[in-house]
């Protein structure tokens, strides 16, 4: 499971990432025109960062990327309930049309490049002694998985603040260096 949280955590750190630049930079054009079918605007994210926090907002990301991840195509109105009371958010939150751009861009978790995620997912399954035969498992809830298990959950804690940390770093060199191009 954590290698399936780890893929979940790299997934994320792409979105969430990428949601920091303007759609002309390389780097935005670099990695989601290669791993998403569906591109979600830049900022997309900036305003309900703004509500909750950025560790909440890379926690919901994880998770959603995590089902992605385990085939789900997208999740329904009792996971995604699930999903934000373990994340601690109001699920109310989801249907507020002022953070509709915020839910497009999770959403696009599941936009990943399907042979990529059948792949990928059949490759983590299969090295960590489950069914070869994917269809067999996509019943399985990750994160019910998580909830009976202190450890992923401290894991996933633990990603969320290397990424909110990495974030905050990237966010202040981004900052002092539109402070001295203006000032130059």
């Amino acid at each position: 499971m954590e290698t399936m949280i780890g893929e979940a955590f790299a997934n994320t750190a792409e979105i969430i990432c990428t949601n920091f630049f303007p759609s002309d930079r390389v780097s935005y054009n670099f990695i989601l025109k290669r791993n998403f079918y569906t591109i979600s605007k830049p900022y997309s994210l900036k305003k309900l960062i703004e509500k909750v926090g950025l560790e909440k907002v890379i926690k919901l990301t994880i998770i959603y990327c995590l089902y992605s991840n385990f085939l789900f195509v997208k999740l329904n109105s009792n996971q995604k309930k699930r999903i934000f009371d373990y994340v601690g958010l109001d699920i109310k939150l989801a249907k507020d049309k002022s953070y509709s751009h915020a839910f497009f861009t999770l959403d696009t978790s599941f936009n990943l490049n399907a042979g990529f995620r059948v792949i990928t997912t059949g490759i983590y399954l299969k090295n960590l002694g489950y069914s070869k035969n994917l269809g067999r498992i996509l019943g399985f809830d990750p994160l019910k998985a998580i909830l009976r298990s202190s450890e992923l959950q401290i894991f996933i804690d633990n990603l969320c603040l290397i990424l909110t940390d990495s974030a905050s770093v990237a966010k202040f060199v981004l900052d002092e260096s539109a402070i001295h191009k203006h000032a130059s």
